[in-house]
């Protein structure tokens, strides 16, 4: 009796691999290659041809053998990949990478907040918003009519209620204006692909409608030459009707992925091994690569890739058809110059802007070419990347450089930067754009973020201005769940560039918000508190705004229609328009008197106009 020399287990006399431990027998590795071999060619075999093979004893041996080929032949393949890639093939993958990284990122911290509303494109819903407030203003700036009026805006709340669905395209929305708790306003809109409808009870008891198919009708009323559409086409496109399908991004990823591969050439590429990079008392030692262009393998590059786009007819369709599906509401213009402003109008002008920019690219070179450079670490992540390009002839050069950071530090805690700048070669006037997030994260389900952002202009011979946005937020609990935000936000404003505002302007102010998204449960609730405090020019005033909000999607709503006691405004009678005129007049003259205004509307100036009426008259 045979035993493995492993395990001591028994051992078949033809038996390549012991059946309990998987050890090999005998044989040596060829003879273990062609075993994974003859299995691996097995498991492709379609099931239906595999039941027609004669019957084999499955082992655990077997079993072992083609994990480890896979594991080899995998492992080989990716030790090819990792350590023999190409500067060009590194620059690509780290791209690549990247953006991964980001959107992953974007579904950990928003995912739940994104999948819901794209629910609500899809579900029926009903929302509803409460906002009410306090103004205070120092008392520098008080007058009688501001202290009024003052008093009046701290009583004021706000509720706003949203019933609709997206499948039958209809909804229904109040807005209630309240004094003291006590409605002093309120408006109803109608909506759907019948009819638009409009109700203010508070002046008037019914509600004005007009039907969609009479639009036409309704425009000749005050235009009698109108020559527009007769029907009123609303539409509520959804988020599917318009996003691409998994046939398309495959379509659209292997078409400009394979044509990015084919025009970026490997001598474009260089790369630079162990890069000190320091940042905030640390040291990383990355890799840099680099593309570099020069400006007439730039402009050839651009011009190839126009052609390209041009010749995609398919990407073409698909751009007209959402184009389409974005301009179905006919309320806007439908024709340009005469011509209908179809799929068709769509794809003649994307070529005609296609030809524009190729003859442009023939009087203006890419100044300086393009370069890009790329600082990544050994997860083959982009840490900072910097890209420069421009025009070189035309009447206002400009160089454009675009530089980003994304940088790792400390205990979990990394660095986030965009920055955009804009020179014109001629006149040296600089725009900057950036914004930065330095993120720590180093206490579970409590993240600190400190946010900057900040717009200059400097312009030679003149001074500089800016404005400047900083926010500090702490977060706790988990961002895709129900999470507490507590931020505190300043702007402020220097330099004469941002004209009519004090140099010593200054907004601050804190939001507390508690923010609950449950997909399963179908709602979402938000509450905020909202604090504002303006100065300039030694006077100010603060704000107070409380402000809760909640939407839940149902199975079925029933939304009213405008024309169950209304009135259809292409059929009114001038009988009726004098009964609306008169009775708006005198609700409006009860409302104001109701919200005590009504000495904003009476004064000493008065009796002027009076006096200038009876003279006037008496001519």
């Amino acid at each position: 009796m045979n035993l493995c020399s492993k395990c001591g287990g028994q051992l078949k006399e033809d038996s390549k691999f012991c059946p309990s431990c998987g050890s090999s027998v005998g044989g040596g590795n060829q003879d273990s290659m062609q075993e994974a071999s003859a299995a691996l060619e097995q498991a492709h075999i379609p099931l239906d041809e595999q039941e027609k093979q004669p019957a084999r004893k499955p082992f655990k041996g077997k079993v072992i053998a083609i994990l480890a080929a896979i594991l080899l032949i995998g492992a080989g393949t990716v030790s090819a990949f990792v350590f023999k890639k190409s500067p060009k093939e590194l620059y690509l993958l780290s791209e690549y990478n990247s953006f991964k990284n980001m959107t992953k990122e974007i579904d950990d911290n928003y995912g739940n907040s994104i999948a819901f509303q794209k629910d609500m494109l899809e579900k029926p819903s009903s929302s509803t918003v409460n906002i009410s407030g306090n103004f205070k203003l120092d008392d520098a700036l008080m007058t009688p009519e501001i202290e009024m009026v003052q008093e009046i805006l701290n009583g004021v709340s706000i509720a706003v209620k949203s019933d609709q669905d997206p499948k039958k395209e209809a909804g229904h929305h109040t807005l209630s204006l309240n004094l003291d708790k006590e409605k002093a306003l309120d408006v109803e809109v109608f909506q759907s692909k019948e009819q638009l409808g409009l109700k203010v009870p508070t002046l008037y008891d019914k509600a004005l409608y007009l039907n969609t198919n009479e639009f036409g009708d309704f425009m000749r009323m005050s235009d009698p030459y109108y020559n527009g559409p007769d029907t009123l086409e609303l539409s509520n496109t959804s988020l599917k009707d318009i996003e691409f399908t998994d046939s398309e991004k495959k379509y659209l990823a292997t078409r400009y992925g394979k044509f990015l591969n084919d025009q970026l050439k490997d001598e474009y590429f260089t790369l630079e091994k162990g890069v000190e990079y320091k940042f905030k008392g640390e040291t990383l030692k990355l890799r840099q690569v680099t593309l570099d262009m020069s400006p007439k393998e730039a402009t050839t590059v651009l011009t190839n890739f126009l052609d390209h786009l041009k010749a995609d007819k398919k990407f073409q369709d698909m751009l007209a058809k959402r184009f389409v599906e974005l301009t179905k509401t006919q309320a806007m213009a439908s024709e340009v110059n005469g011509e209908k402003m179809d799929g068709a109008w769509f794809k003649k002008e994307m070529n005609r802007a296609i030809d524009d920019i190729k003859d442009e690219l023939k009087d203006k070179e890419v100044k300086g070419g393009i370069k890009s450079v790329l600082l990544i670490n050994d997860k083959e992540q982009v840490v900072e990347r910097k890209m420069t390009m421009g025009t070189e002839k035309g009447e206002e050069p400009v160089k454009l450089t675009i530089s980003t950071k994304n940088v790792p530090y400390g205990d979990k805690k990394q660095f986030k930067e965009f920055h955009l700048l804009m020179n014109d070669y001629n006149s040296k006037e600089e725009v900057s754009i950036k914004v930065n997030n330095d993120i720590d994260e180093k206490k579970k389900e409590q993240r600190k973020e400190k946010l900057t952002a900040e717009l200059s202009v400097s312009d030679p011979g003149e001074e500089s201005g800016s404005i400047k946005f900083t926010m500090n937020s702490n977060y706790d609990g988990k961002m895709n769940e129900k999470h507490q935000v507590k931020r505190d936000f300043n702007i402020g404003f220097s330099g004469p560039n941002f004209v009519e505002i004090p140099s010593d302007f200054d907004l601050s102010g804190t939001i507390n918000q508690t923010n609950d998204v449950n997909v399963k449960k179908n709602y979402q609730k938000d509450a905020m508190d909202i604090k504002l405090n303006v100065k300039a020019e030694g006077m100010g005033g603060s704000v107070s705004l409380k402000v809760d909000s909640e939407t839940k999607l149902k199975d079925s709503l029933t939304i009213p229609k405008a024309d169950q006691n209304g009135i259809n405004i292409t059929k009114i009678t001038p009988e009726q328009m004098m009964d609306i005129q008169e009775k708006v007049m005198v609700n409006i003259q009860g409302l104001v008197e109701s919200l005590g205004l009504q000495d904003m509307f009476t004064g000493p100036m008065d009796d002027e106009y009076y006096l200038e009426d009876e003279e006037y008259s008496g001519i």
